[in-house]
């Protein structure tokens, strides 16, 4: 949002464009023990890193990370 994107709309766009537009990185474990995935996805000339969590019915759960690629974080 810091960046003049909306979101919501960034994170519903990175997420279904996994598929077509994704690279899985790897995977990391959390503190509270479950394990988030990481993915790179090629979107609008930028490469934004995500990593997010899904439950046992592939349902993201929670996105723990989003930023492009150069950006502070």
């Amino acid at each position: 949002m810091n960046h003049g994107y909306d979101a919501t709309e960034t994170m519903v766009e990175l997420l279904t464009s996994l598929n077509e537009l994704g690279r899985w990185t790897g995977s990391t474990e959390l503190m509270n023990g479950e394990v988030a995935d990481e993915y790179v996805v090629a979107c609008d000339g930028a490469d934004w890193y995500v990593k997010f969590y899904v439950d046992g019915e592939q349902i993201v759960v929670n996105v723990w990370s989003c930023c492009w690629d150069g950006a502070v974080h």
